[in-house]
């Protein structure tokens, strides 16, 4: 077998609690390519995290937001939700979806800059992916259980909500693309949207709520894209670090670089590390560190 060659990624800020005794509970990216945690203690990383967070509990939990620096955001005095994900929308306030509902039908909660709950709404069962841009549109992808379940929204496997909570685009493939039936990536910015998804992973652009895709074959758990050049990166299994750098040709990716990914000493990328895509750069989140790299460093 063919030894890869190897792409460093780079140190961009350390994850630090701002106050002792927390622990991280999830992170994500933001629409500015900022870096957003969730921070509660232990005890509240456990409930947060366990199907039975609907039972009757109070925890406290603290948004901080990296850049690379980290400040924190906003707390809350209570949080009931299921597997968090943190995003922002506009005038100061602060999306948490929880991922499973529990029975539950609210997973989605909104809070305003001193952590008061503003509104709440469901988002659907199964949620992989939360990510919002500049304008408060909200974007959500499911897996599996999502889009097989009893929740029509997740059905769709991508759906685009308002900051209002309400569905105002749902997914439809192209053209020669079979539909979602697990979304495994996913690329938000302002101006266009870029999806990978099991079973036959095509690259998907979305732009003014137009799809295209190209048959790739390849599947990923992150994407990059500038243009018409595209980074996979997460396989299968052990491939957990491996990536591939492409151009989009007529209806399909053609591969021109496969690598893999390691940590800035050149040591092996943690298999637990989560993989993040913003337009053309990717993100890597260690227990400790926040690590990047940019499209144009694959191709080099």
């Amino acid at each position: 077998m063919m030894r890869l060659p190897t792409v460093r990624l780079r140190h961009h800020g350390d994850l630090v609690a701002l106050i002792d005794g927390d622990v991280l509970v999830s992170t994500a990216v933001g629409p500015r390519g900022q870096l957003l945690t969730l921070w509660s203690d232990e005890p509240g990383r456990e409930a947060l995290t366990s199907y039975e967070i609907q039972q009757p509990t109070t925890v406290i939990a603290r948004v901080v937001e990296f850049w690379p620096a980290p400040a924190l955001t906003v707390s809350f005095a209570e949080l009931r939700l299921a597997f968090p994900t943190v995003q922002p929308l506009p005038d100061d306030r602060t999306l948490i979806v929880g991922a499973r509902t529990g029975g539950v039908e609210h997973n989605a909660a909104v809070y305003d800059g001193s952590g008061e709950l503003v509104m709440t709404g469901p988002l659907g069962d199964g949620i992989e992916y939360v990510r919002t841009t500049a304008a408060g549109d909200i974007w959500v992808g499911y897996f599996d259980e999502g889009v097989y379940g009893n929740d029509p929204l997740g059905g769709y496997g991508l759906v685009r909500f308002s900051k209002e909570l309400e569905p105002s685009w749902r997914y439809t493939a192209p053209g020669g693309i079979g539909p979602i039936d697990d979304c495994y990536a996913l690329n938000v910015t302002d101006h266009e949207v870029w999806t990978c998804y099991y079973n036959s992973f095509p690259v998907v652009r979305i732009q003014d709520g137009h799809a295209t895709g190209w048959n790739s074959g390849r599947p990923a758990h992150a994407l990059i894209a500038y243009g018409d050049s595209i980074a996979l990166v997460r396989g299968y299994g052990v491939e957990h670090d491996w990536g591939a750098v492409g151009t989009l040709a007529g209806d399909r990716l053609v591969i021109e670089r496969e690598f893999r990914l390691t940590l800035p000493d050149g040591s092996e990328l943690p298999e637990e590390a989560r993989i993040f895509g913003h337009g053309s750069e990717l993100h890597a989140i260690t227990d400790t560190a926040w690590l990047k790299v940019g499209l144009g460093d694959l191709h080099a």
